[in-house]
């Protein structure tokens, strides 16, 4: 009993992680070079997109039977449709394989290469643009965000801030969630159907105009001095990014994060069903659950 139940207690682990290490890719280099040549290799060495690699008839042997049945029982135990689980040991790939169905309605299996959202995992992809920026000397972590010398230094969000404390948040402190806001009266970047409402906005807010709106806010703790998991914060550090990069902050992430670690493959997601990539699969709710209102409303 104790066997079995760690288990599920790896597979959870595993299947939590999935996000991370499903999208990551890793371009493989088949020769060594000297340091002299290094540049003219990386030009001419073909691009590898492991997607174009990867499909459940690579791990369909025997010695997974055991792994596999105690997934799917998982996803039956919590009415998941589908799920990706993908293994990896310092830079070698071990393990990649799809469970459950991609598309139901089209009977289309899912396959450990198709595209899926991974939500919150996008902070970590974004904290290594801002160190990226730190690398490349655009950008320092004791910097801070707010001001006439801070990084986001305009007019429209310098004249919207109330609470002075605002002028003390630091870029490390936006990373490590640390920046003063909370969620005590909701979370902002979740609840854009609320704003629209209270501010009489007849579209959902862009980035500047949300922030303009929430800098009236007082801020739940003094920057540095406590800790709260913020959406709001990431946001803030994706507009860091592209105001230090002079890029799209997807165009950035692309160039200087995805690329270089052999990732050809990440999209900002659609929000509809219309936008969804040839390679996405579909996402479906559990039974019984209720419609809620859109965020435009």
């Amino acid at each position: 009993m104790a066997r079995r139940l760690r288990k599920k207690r790896i597979a959870i682990i595993l299947l939590t992680f999935t996000a991370i290490v499903g999208w990551t890719t890793h371009s493989c280099v088949s020769r060594c070079t000297s340091a002299s040549d290094k540049n003219k290799a990386a030009d001419s060495l073909p691009k590898a997109h492991i997607n174009d690699s990867i499909s459940n008839a690579l791990t369909e042997g025997k010695e997974y039977h055991e792994m596999d049945s105690v997934i799917e029982r998982y996803l039956k135990r919590w009415e998941i449709n589908g799920a990706q689980l993908v293994i990896t040991r310092n830079d070698s790939l071990l393990y990649a394989r799809g469970f459950g169905m991609a598309d139901k309605e089209r009977g289309i299996r899912m396959e450990p290469n198709m595209l899926m959202r991974f939500a919150s995992v996008s902070k970590l992809i974004t904290a290594v643009g801002i160190m990226k920026l730190q690398e490349m000397k655009k950008l320092k972590l004791n910097e801070k965000v707010f001001g006439e010398k801070g990084i986001l230094r305009d007019t429209v969000y310098n004249n919207s801030i109330k609470d002075k404390r605002y002028y003390d948040i630091t870029v490390e402190q936006l990373l490590r969630h640390q920046a003063g806001f909370n969620n005590y009266a909701g979370d902002p970047v979740s609840s854009t159907r609320y704003i629209m409402m209270q501010n009489h906005l007849k579209t959902p807010p862009d980035h500047p105009t949300l922030l303009k709106i929430l800098l009236k806010r007082h801020l739940g703790y003094t920057p540095g001095e406590g800790k709260c998991y913020s959406n709001l914060g990431y946001m803030i550090l994706s507009m860091i990014i592209e105001k230090k990069s002079g890029m799209k902050y997807e165009n950035f992430m692309q160039k200087y994060v995805l690329q270089p670690a052999g990732c050809y493959d990440m999209h900002i997601a659609g929000t509809y069903l219309k936008d969804r990539r040839p390679n996405e699969t579909k996402y479906y709710m559990h039974q019984g659950s209720i419609p809620v209102y859109e965020y435009n409303n």
